[in-house]
């Protein structure tokens, strides 16, 4: 990968946010996902697979993050305010 990923260091000075980044899909499974992905018969049962058994999938497809990795999820989540009380009558 040519480009670097912005350093975690860019949403330090957020105030209000809570910022999570992690990595999603290595450089290598992506590579061989690729490659495989043209083959007709491995989109057939991938197909399958995803419709029928997602649950089976996303534990061993977590095993495929890490680095140096494919791209970088980052995750803003902004802090709600507290809720204001209703107005009693």
């Amino acid at each position: 990968m040519e480009a670097a990923f912005p350093e975690p260091s860019l949403s330090e000075d957020l105030s209000g946010w809570n910022v999570v980044q992690f990595s999603n899909e290595s450089i290598r499974f992506h590579r061989w996902m690729m490659r495989w992905e043209m083959n007709q018969n491995f989109l057939r049962v991938t197909g399958r697979l995803v419709r029928y058994t997602p649950w089976l999938l996303r534990p061993l497809l977590r095993l495929c993050d890490g680095e140096p990795s494919y791209r970088k999820v980052v995750v803003y989540r902004g802090e709600l305010p507290p809720p204001k009380k209703a107005a009693q009558f």
